[in-house]
């Protein structure tokens, strides 16, 4: 640069003398003495420019080249770890000149670069997160908190939809008192086009099955201004909601097209954990019954039965059989044997409470796991059981089966097990004393010995 403008210098000097001369129609402005001056005067304007160009220009340069370097270094930092990208570098801008333009136009640049490389960051870590795990709900839970970061907003919440059910797998900063929608039905028509259509749209607040949804903020809860829905869309299937309330006028396009890209990578992995989990079942399932299989049956029972150990809680294992099972399929068939499992399993399915669980033991053998019921809890579920499917009939080729079923029930620390098979045995026994002693009865083990079941009288004045 600085030999660049002494070379200027001189030839701005040695060319002057000829303008000169034929500006002023004289000699002396080509005389040896004058080229001199004019040289010598080009050399001095020359190192004027420079030292000029030094103290403003490259001042100017310098700062932008020191900036550069500092995101360069942050970028390089943000990309190589998962921390997120901080802006090292803002130029002042001190005039309005195109030096100041340009410093402000760096530092456009930079905020630019600084949230797209977070945006990627962000994503870069979910990616990780949702492949450490199939369980639809930290899987959902992720996405939520990652879509709200992006959308800028402070709650939300994300819905499975399997056909036309919605499920709520997570929900962040919302008030959790507020019942969600649980079937398309619920939602207003346009709402229910635009997730078919796997469309980002934007709704009223009073939208039906929406219009109760508070958000949770330091000052109490607020009416949302607005909500986004959010389809997860993976090929042609529509297999989740994100719904986003907003509390301002609208999310900036910005925003919505962030979203619009985001819920394209997120998809798949919300499909693979619900398939994950639909599998699981399916392998959990008896396959005639649609309850729990003895093999996920025994697992649920030692969960069950280790906690009951650590926590010192009662714990109420039933097994039931179908009083006559053979010869409902001598007589009428194995279809109609089929049939009256099928009805027991959805009796005891529908009649048992949350937390409770039923599984299918064996041929026509049930098992029910009660946790937190002792002994007399555990026998009038029982005897609750025994009533109601003795009410209940199968219809089979005009006729109406009449159903009953023998149940046995051990507890423990009634029984003092210290594996399983000790208090299923002890089941089993009391369950073999009900089925010796005429059937379609309750037999409790009360460990030193088994009884039947007997109601309490009502007094009566």
């Amino acid at each position: 640069m600085f030999f660049s403008m002494l070379l200027f210098g001189v030839f701005v000097g040695t060319q002057f003398p000829l303008f000169a001369e034929q500006a002023l129609n004289t000699s002396k402005a080509i005389s040896p003495s004058f080229y001199v001056m004019c040289v010598g005067a080009g050399l001095v304007v020359g190192l004027f420019n420079f030292f000029l160009f030094k103290i403003v220009v490259s001042k100017e340069l310098f700062r932008l080249l020191v900036g550069m370097r500092k995101i360069n270094e942050s970028m390089d930092q943000a990309l190589h770890t998962d921390k997120q990208f901080e802006l090292a570098c803002e130029l002042e801008v001190t005039s309005n000149d195109l030096v100041g333009e340009v410093a402000q136009t760096f530092n456009n640049m930079s905020a630019a670069i600084a949230e797209r490389i977070n945006q990627e960051s962000l994503v870069r870590t979910l990616m990780a997160d949702l492949s450490s795990t199939v369980d639809p709900k930290r899987v959902a839970e992720n996405i939520l908190a990652a879509v709200l970061k992006v959308a800028e907003c402070q709650g939300g919440m994300l819905l499975s939809l399997q056909g036309e059910e919605l499920e709520p797998l997570a929900s962040i900063g919302l008030d959790e008192g507020v019942r969600l929608p649980a079937n398309l039905d619920e939602l207003s028509e346009g709402a229910v086009h635009a997730i078919k259509r796997g469309k980002v749209v934007e709704l009223a607040p009073g939208e039906r099955g929406l219009e109760k949804v508070r958000v949770q903020t330091p000052t109490g809860q607020v009416r949302p201004n607005f909500f986004v829905l959010v389809p997860l869309v993976t090929g042609s299937r529509t297999v989740g909601l994100i719904v986003l309330p907003g509390l301002h006028s609208s999310l900036v396009p910005a925003r919505l097209q962030l979203i619009d890209v985001f819920r394209i990578h997120v998809a798949p992995y919300l499909y693979n954990a619900l398939l994950h989990r639909k599998i699981g079942e399916m392998a959990a399932l008896d396959w005639l019954t649609r309850i729990l299989n003895r093999r996920f049956g025994m697992r649920r029972l030692r969960e069950e039965f280790s906690r009951s150990l650590r926590h010192g809680l009662a714990l109420s294992v039933i097994i039931l059989d179908i009083d006559h099972f053979k010869m409902v399929n001598d007589t009428y068939g194995h279809a109609a044997g089929d049939a009256v499992l099928k009805e027991v399993a959805s009796q005891l399915k529908k009649n048992i409470r949350s937390g409770e669980t039923v599984c299918r033991y064996g041929g026509e053998e049930f098992m029910i796991l009660a946790p937190g019921n002792d002994l007399h809890d555990g026998s009038v579920l029982c005897e609750r059981i025994r009533k109601l499917i003795e009410k209940t009939t199968v219809r089979w080729a005009g006729q109406d089966l009449q159903v009953t079923v023998s149940l046995g029930v051990a507890t423990w620390p009634v029984i003092p097990a210290s594996v399983v098979n000790e208090i299923i045995s002890a089941a089993d026994e009391a369950l073999y004393f009900a089925k010796e002693s005429g059937r379609n009865r309750v037999a409790i083990h009360q460990g030193d010995d088994v009884r039947l079941y007997a109601e309490p009288a009502i007094a009566t004045n």
